[in-house]
């Protein structure tokens, strides 16, 4: 755990600086998230980019919303 926080999460961080300020992103929808500062941060997936998306429904959001209050309890 101490190496994933110390090196692994900051060095996807930077490389997420990198590849923006490069104008590296190699496509519209790719599945990482360049905004995100590591995969536990909020949407660090872009949802988009895979298939069968169809957009975010209130049913969705709901359940979205249930799984983060659980988790966070």
């Amino acid at each position: 755990m101490n190496f994933l926080v110390s090196h692994a999460l900051p060095l996807q961080q930077h490389l997420g600086v990198l590849i923006k300020k490069l104008n590296l992103e190699t496509n519209e929808y790719g599945v990482l998230n360049y905004n995100a500062a590591h995969i536990f941060s909020p949407s660090p997936f872009n949802v988009k980019a895979f298939p069968g998306y169809k957009g975010a429904s209130q049913q969705k959001v709901k359940l979205g919303n249930t799984v983060a209050i659980v988790h966070k309890q």
